[in-house]
């Protein structure tokens, strides 16, 4: 059974441009026990093999990996989601003989389906259905609906084989939102609809709901990204703050992202020599040596 709890090592999202493997053995150095894989359907499309070469180069270096289906945007149509469980499928038949406990399948980053809710639990439904046909025991990931929002934690997950849950979390909002255009606006309805979005230590309440929503269906969860995209103040004691709320509520943190700077030269140095962009720097040392 794939674990995402890796006790003692970070984990961390390394993105299709970061060249390896150059990228494994540092990572490896810096004690990383699980990447997260991103993948979109050009990739895939052209070049099926080299997922595969990816996902052997962090296994053989004994880190764990979640492949992720990153897609640059899904529609709700009939179409799409035949599409999404026809490639998983696929991947699945590609990946059959690969151990159960050091891999596992997202099925979708960030899902937008606030206006067809039922129909994108479905597509999850099938296409879970689709890799447990091939693998019974293989991990299958989900995000729910709402691109991981708190307000989106209502649906059951898929039923009939392992699943985990993934949230998303791009916040403090008040540090954030000066720096990054990704940031997510505050919610306006439901759950947190009075919550004070100008306190960001108090967004620890995004975790909780997260964490009641898998004790209750008794299932893993997991922070599949969370990072601050540009150089602000507060960086630091935000990658801090979350790590923080991760353990204190079992929740397992994969950064975004390792090397997301699209092939620039590293620039930074850390203590033990491993070198990385500048703008990585805030939550390498959080990760790191806190």
């Amino acid at each position: 059974m794939f674990s995402l709890q890796t006790p003692g090592q970070f984990q961390i999202n390394v993105p299709q441009w970061a060249q390896l493997p150059d990228v494994v053995k540092v990572l490896k150095e810096a004690g990383c026990g699980l990447v997260r894989l991103p993948w979109n359907q050009s990739e895939y499309f052209s070049s099926s093999s080299r997922i595969e070469d990816r996902v052997r180069m962090f296994l053989d270096a004994g880190i764990k990996v979640v492949l992720d289906f990153h897609p640059d945007g899904v529609e709700s149509s009939r179409e799409e989601i035949w599409n999404i469980v026809s490639v998983w499928r696929r991947l699945a038949k590609e990946f059959k003989d690969f151990s159960t406990d050091q891999l596992a399948f997202h099925i979708l980053n960030e899902p937008r389906a606030q206006d067809k809710p039922e129909r994108y639990y479905r597509l999850l439904q099938l296409a879970c259905e689709a890799v447990w046909d091939i693998t019974p025991n293989r991990l299958c990931i989900f995000s729910n609906h709402l691109m991981g929002n708190p307000d989106g934690w209502k649906f059951p997950p898929p039923v009939g084989g392992p699943v985990a849950a993934a949230m998303s979390y791009y916040r403090p909002y008040d540090v954030v939102k000066k720096g990054s255009e990704r940031a997510y606006p505050p919610s306006k309805e439901g759950l947190l609809k009075d919550f004070p979005y100008d306190d960001y230590q108090n967004q620890g309440l995004h975790f909780k709901v997260f964490r009641d929503y898998c004790d209750k269906h008794k299932i893993q969860p997991w922070l599949s990204e969370t990072g601050c995209h540009r150089d602000v103040p507060g960086r630091l004691q935000y990658a801090k703050d979350i790590k923080g709320l991760g353990e204190k509520y079992g929740i397992p943190i994969c950064w975004w992202a390792f090397r997301d700077e699209y092939g620039a030269n590293p620039a930074y140095t850390d203590s033990r020599g491993i070198r990385i962009p500048e703008r990585d720097k805030y939550y390498w040392e959080a990760i790191t040596t806190i």
